[in-house]
């Protein structure tokens, strides 16, 4: 797969129940016609909070 570019935006969410678009960045390095690096990131907004407990076990 040739990609001829270093930043896509990917949006996800759109159809979840209820919807939750959001957008991802993700930059591309590359090296002898590879992908050396990618960075992927974006923003969220808190729709929701909750505490867990969590139970750790040491053997």
């Amino acid at each position: 797969m040739k990609i001829n570019k270093d930043v896509f935006l990917v949006e996800q969410g759109r159809l979840m129940s209820p919807p939750s678009p959001s957008l991802i960045t993700v930059k591309f390095e590359f090296y002898n016609q590879g992908i050396c690096k990618l960075m992927a990131g974006g923003e969220a907004k808190a729709m929701k909070s909750m505490t867990v407990s969590i139970w750790l076990s040491f053997i």
